[in-house]
């Protein structure tokens, strides 16, 4: 019911939900859903006490509760507390594919590009899929680099012997965006 309200953007009905449940009835399932009310809210410092709280009880995080508190921290650019969420995700083992390709990206939104590709660097060639090279992309194109960018994307299918990684309307829609954004600093 949480989600329901989440999706209809209704987070202060979900919270009100969340908040009259009693705290021994709670799962991990749905401290995610109470942490997504708070930012859609745009209350990630609130979020990130529902995840203190959350430990506080015992109550594990998940992958998918990094994710979002990640994901939030990302797209605001806050960079001090995702690399508190980073830290924890080092210290609980975490590990998925969105939840790695949310750390990818937290870093390149944080313009951290360097990071990014050294993370990417780190995963296990057989675990990389397209979600991870279309990261490793705009880590190149955050750095300006839209040649090794384009080489990248030519050589997608090398990187992984055990299954072809195949470019999807991310990989284009990134590679376009950052053609279009070298060739209008090209005008400047």
């Amino acid at each position: 019911m949480i989600n329901f309200y989440n999706k209809c953007e209704k987070f202060d009905k979900a919270i009100e939900l969340f908040d009259s449940v009693p705290k021994d009835r709670v799962d991990t399932t749905s401290y995610n859903c109470v942490i997504q009310s708070y930012i859609g809210k745009g209350d990630l410092n609130r979020a990130i006490e529902i995840l203190d709280e959350m430990q506080h009880l015992n109550i594990l995080p998940n992958s998918t509760t990094m994710t979002i508190i990640l994901t939030a921290c990302a797209d605001s650019k806050n960079y001090e507390q995702g690399l508190r969420v980073l830290n924890i995700v080092g210290e609980s083992k975490l590990s998925s594919t969105q939840l790695m390709t949310s750390m990818i990206n937290f870093y390149n939104k944080c313009e951290k590009f360097d990071k990014a590709i050294e993370l990417f660097d780190s995963v296990p060639k057989d675990r990389l899929d397209t979600s991870f090279h279309n990261c490793l992309i705009q880590s190149y194109i955050g750095k300006g680099d839209l040649d090794r960018a384009f080489s990248i994307f030519n050589h997608m299918k090398e990187y992984c012997s055990i299954q072809p990684i195949i470019p999807d309307t991310t990989t284009y829609l990134v590679l376009l965006t950052g053609c279009a954004d070298r060739e209008s600093l090209s005008k400047d």
